[in-house]
């Protein structure tokens, strides 16, 4: 599968930080809130890449043919944010999502997952995504996209007094409204990134 990403922003609404290159908090720099943030912009290869091949190519990033290639972004999101990216499947029947972090941990919004069966959270309650019911909140079914075609994904995680409220829209079509403990997610073995308070991507 080739995946091309054409653009990553967040907006953070409580403190975030940008993490340092070799991990140290000292080296750690404050972001602004309420702002946009271009995370694509912040991206260093290979310093970045935990799985896959990846790279920067006319302003995008562009993974090609790489099963379970994985990404992160060096800023750590200490609460509530929107995340806006837009990305095209170029060939392939695979997956595309962002690693999520939310109270600490991380969880998946996925697209096509599951060969296009499903588009939602990865895991709620200990269920994956085929699992759960369009009741839910957490998923719609079928999820499917196409080959060629550009999406804008829109994320909002806000928290309040222990829990979360997850919305998601597709091309400005909502396919995630859920609200719970943030507890009850969780990202499948493998696809979290090595700080749960960053934003990933994976393919």
């Amino acid at each position: 599968m080739t995946i091309r990403l054409l653009n990553v922003v967040a907006i953070c609404l409580a403190c975030s930080i940008a993490v340092a290159d070799d991990d140290a908090a000292g080296n750690a720099t404050a972001l602004p809130t309420n702002e946009s943030i271009d995370l694509l912009e912040m991206v260093k290869l290979p310093d970045h890449r935990v799985r896959g091949t990846w790279k920067k190519k006319d302003g995008s990033l562009v993974c090609d043919v790489s099963p379970d290639a994985l990404l992160m972004f060096p800023v750590a999101v200490k609460a509530g944010y929107e995340l806006e990216c837009e990305f095209t499947r170029r060939a392939g029947a695979g997956s595309f999502g962002v690693v999520c972090p939310v109270g600490g941990l991380s969880t998946l919004v996925t697209i096509s997952g599951w060969k296009g069966a499903v588009s939602g959270l990865g895991k709620v309650n200990g269920k994956i995504a085929p699992e759960l019911p369009v009741s839910s909140g957490a998923v719609v079914k079928p999820g499917k996209i196409e080959n060629g075609k550009r999406y804008r994904l829109q994320i909002a995680c806000i928290q309040n007094r222990g829990r979360v409220w997850i919305k998601a829209t597709l091309n400005q079509r909502p396919f995630i409204n859920w609200k719970g403990p943030p507890e009850a997610l969780a990202s499948s073995p493998g696809w979290g990134v090595p700080c749960p308070e960053t934003i990933g991507i994976f393919v």
